[in-house]
């Protein structure tokens, strides 16, 4: 196809393709004649415009008063009247939220608000970030498990581990068993959980470790050597029931960066994230190799912080938002730092 006029721009390129991929996947999956072009669809395309976001806090709570426009909010009410204010569209919620996850060494796979950190709930953040004109995003990595955790307390055989052994652990984190259907439901329902109680229009779903023990008790001896292809078939069947079930959410896929980057996630995501490092003169090279194998439309690329948090890089804003506008444009640094002129 073309899109017809006058040269457009980057970001109108990449929404736009995106909105022709999914029709196209949705006409292919229908009925003869039984086709209805999802209204998400039409509306991507009339307001020709990215899924910008913001994050950059990290496990904290933004409470610090960043600049003379704002007093102390220790629920950060004035980075979303910032962004709201500078025409981003999408809040993502990061790591951090649920649980006792007050650091990256427990809780995942305990998906239950933390009622200090979110004392109306989820649901509640979501209908204020709604009532603002904001769409609301939330960050997830379903497939790991921390050994402290409450679900690990509850079903430690939930875990990948080789008995008799000590368990490989990175991240501080382990994989679930993909392989067993139980875990396979349990991820579907706590996910189906979250996403209903917060409404959400975006997730991010995170993998932020590698496979390594592999071994499972629901396999026999010989199929041991099945279990990194079973665990994908697991995991595809996962992200088939959820994506079916909420299939006006955007999903992007995200694994530590873009370690996996591939078309089998795309079959379920639209848009993956390409690499962890948001330095502008490194993604300059990261995004131009990616382009030979991918379109601009499933390329997450964001405007980070300065200097950089990866390469300690100073870049100039104009540069680090140009660069970003090769891929789906966000916006991962707090808004409020910034000066008048640079939210213009």
């Amino acid at each position: 196809f073309k899109i017809e006029g006058r040269a457009k721009s980057a970001y109108y390129t990449a929404v736009i393709t995106n909105a022709y991929r999914a029709a196209i996947d949705a006409y292919m999956c229908s009925e003869p004649g039984s086709f209805v072009l999802p209204r998400w669809i039409l509306d991507e395309v009339r307001k020709v415009s990215y899924r910008d976001y913001c994050t950059g806090f990290y496990f904290d709570t933004p409470h610090e008063k960043t600049n003379d426009r704002y007093e102390e909010d220790q629920r950060g009410g004035w980075v979303l009247m910032e962004a709201a204010e500078a025409g981003i569209e999408l809040f993502v919620l990061d790591d951090g939220w649920f649980g006792e996850r007050e650091n990256d060494q427990k809780a995942l796979g305990d998906w239950q608000d933390n009622p200090e950190k979110l004392p109306d709930g989820l649901g509640g953040l979501s209908a204020k970030i709604h009532a603002m004109g904001l769409k609301f995003g939330i960050w997830v990595e379903p497939e790991m498990i921390s050994e402290n955790s409450k679900l690990y307390r509850e079903h430690p055989e939930y875990a990948v581990r080789i008995p008799g052994k000590a368990a490989a652990v990175g991240r501080n984190q382990m994989l679930l068993d993909l392989t067993q259907t139980k875990v396979q439901d349990r991820i579907i329902a706590d996910m189906s959980d979250v996403f209903r109680r917060g409404q959400v229009d975006y997730v991010k779903w995170d993998m932020n470790r590698h496979m390594s023990d592999y071994y499972s008790p629901a396999l026999s001896k010989e199929e041991q050597g099945e279990f990194a292809h079973r665990y994908l078939l697991g995991l595809y069947r996962v992200l088939g029931e959820l994506t079916s079930r909420f299939s006006d959410v955007l999903f992007e896929g995200c694994a530590s960066g873009g370690n996996r980057f591939d078309l089998g996630m795309l079959c379920y995501m639209p848009q993956l994230w390409v690499s962890d490092c948001t330095d502008a003169v490194a993604r300059a090279k990261i995004q131009n190799g990616c382009s030979f194998g991918y379109p601009q439309s499933v390329m997450g690329a964001h405007v980070s912080s300065c200097p950089n948090h990866q390469t300690l890089r100073v870049t100039p804003l104009y540069s680090r938002f140009a660069v970003a506008c090769g891929g789906i444009l966000g916006y991962e640094c707090n808004l409020c730092v910034l000066s008048k002129e640079e939210l213009k």
